[in-house]
C-alpha cells in the first residue's frame, strides 16, 4: 500500500519534495505502471519503485527538479544489450519511464484534498493533463463514484478538464477495513500484520474491559453486542471480517450479524469441527466465508497464524483488484493507470509534455 503512504505523506509535507511515478514499464520490472514514491529534499523517501537500484539516481535528481519547478521524465533501460550503464548493473531486462513531479502549488493542493477524501472512505482519482502552452502539468480530481469510472469507457468523464494531452490517472482507494471480533492477546499479531499490509483495523469485543487492555498502535476499538458493533462502525460490503473470540455462542451471533451485511470476506478461526458448529443453520456464500481461516502453511502459534491470515487477506484483496481491471487499465498497489505513451531516449531526461 505504498500508494496511500505516498499520498498521506505528500499531503502533510513540511519540506520540498518530488513524487516519482512509473508511467511506462516494458518487459520485466519490480514495480509496474502507477507505482510511486516520494523523495524529500533532506534525502529521505517514502515508498519504492525498484528493489533499490534506481532510488539513489532519482534522489540525486531531486534538487534539479525542485530548482526547475516543472515535471520531467527519466528513462531507465535495464537491457544490457542496449544500455551498458543500467543494463549490466541492474540486469532486470526491462525499461522504465519515470515521471518526476515537484510536490508544490497546484499538485500539493490536489494531494491534500485527495488525502482528506480518502480518509473519509471515498475513492479519488487524480487526473493529469500536459499543458499545450508550457511544460507544465495541470491537475483535476474526481471524487466518489465518478472516480471509479474508466475514462476510456466514459467519453464524457473528462468534460470540463483543462485542454492538453492526457498523461496519467492515479486512483486511490480507501484502506480496506479488517474488523477483528475478539480482543484476546492472540489477535495482537493479527492486528499488527494487517496494518503492515495496509488494512485499517477495528478490534471489536462485547467485553469493554478486554478492549481497555489493548495497546496496539493504530487500531480502533468498538464494544457492544454484534448488532451494536455493526451499527456503530457501519459494516459495508467492502469490509473484511475476522471472527476469533473463542466463545462459540458469541462468535456464532457475530457471524449471523455480519452475514446480514454481506461483507467482502469473513474468516473463521478454529478447527473444522468448530467451523461446522458455527456454520450450522446459517445460509452462507462459500466465496465469502473462509474457514478455517488462513492459507495452509503449517502455521503454529499466534505469530505464524497471523502470517497465514495476512497472506490470505492479500490473496483475496489482489483477486478483487484484478477483477477491477478493464479497458487495458492497471490497478496496482492502490493506483489505476491509463494512457501515458511517452517518447524519450534511453537514459534521457525531458520535460513532461
Amino acid at each position: 500500500m505504498d500508494g496511500l503512504k505516498v499520498l498521506e505523506c505528500s499531503a502533510e509535507l513540511k519540506q520540498p519534495a518530488v513524487m516519482a511515478t512509473i508511467v511506462r514499464a516494458v518487459g520485466h520490472s519490480y514495480r509496474k505502471e502507477g507505482a510511486s514514491m516520494l523523495l524529500l529534499q533532506d534525502g529521505t523517501r517514502v515508498g519504492s519503485i525498484s528493489p533499490g537500484c534506481l532510488e539513489q539516481d532519482l534522489r540525486e535528481r531531486v534538487q534539479a527538479v525542485l530548482a526547475a519547478g516543472i515535471p520531467c521524465h527519466v528513462v531507465y533501460n535495464m537491457n544490457p544489450d542496449e544500455d551498458v550503464l543500467w543494463g549490466e548493473a541492474v540486469g532486470c531486462g526491462g525499461a522504465l519511464t519515470v515521471l518526476l513531479e515537484p510536490v508544490a502549488g497546484e499538485l500539493h493542493g490536489r494531494l491534500q484534498r485527495a488525502s482528506d477524501v480518502v480518509s473519509k472512505g471515498l475513492p479519488v482519482r487524480l487526473m493529469r493533463r500536459a499543458s499545450v502552452q508550457s511544460n507544465d502539468i495541470r491537475y483535476s480530481l474526481a471524487v466518489g463514484e465518478p472516480a471509479l469510472r474508466s475514462c476510456s469507457a466514459d467519453p464524457g468523464f473528462r468534460r470540463g478538464m483543462p485542454e492538453g494531452m492526457p498523461l496519467l490517472d492515479t486512483l486511490w482507494m480507501p484502506r480496506e477495513r479488517l474488523i477483528i471480533f475478539g480482543g484476546g492477546d492472540d489477535t495482537v499479531p493479527m492486528s499488527e500484520a494487517a496494518q503492515r499490509i495496509g488494512f485499517r483495523v477495528i478490534v471489536a469485543d462485547w467485553r469493554e474491559s478486554v478492549l481497555q487492555l489493548r495497546q496496539v498502535r493504530g487500531e480502533e476499538l468498538a464494544s457492544g453486542s454484534p448488532r451494536e458493533i455493526a451499527h456503530a462502525i457501519g459494516v459495508c460490503p467492502r469490509d473484511y471480517i475476522l471472527i476469533c473470540s473463542h466463545n462459540l455462542a458469541r462468535d456464532k451471533e457475530m457471524l449471523a450479524e455480519m452475514l446480514s451485511h454481506n461483507p467482502h470476506y469473513i474468516g473463521l478461526l478454529g478447527s473444522a469441527k468448530r467451523v461446522g458448529l458455527l456454520l450450522d443453520g446459517l445460509k452462507v456464500r462459500r466465496q465469502v466465508v473462509h474457514a478455517p481461516v488462513g492459507l495452509l502453511i503449517g502455521a503454529e502459534g499466534a505469530e505464524e497464524i497471523a502470517v497465514s491470515i495476512a497472506a490470505e487477506l492479500v490473496s483475496v484483496r489482489s483477486a478483487f483488484r484484478r477483477s477491477m481491471r478493464k479497458g487495458g487499465e492497471r490497478f496496482e498497489g492502490g493506483r489505476l493507470v491509463s494512457g501515458g505513451r511517452l517518447g524519450t531516449q534511453n537514459g534521457g531526461i525531458q520535460a513532461a509534455r
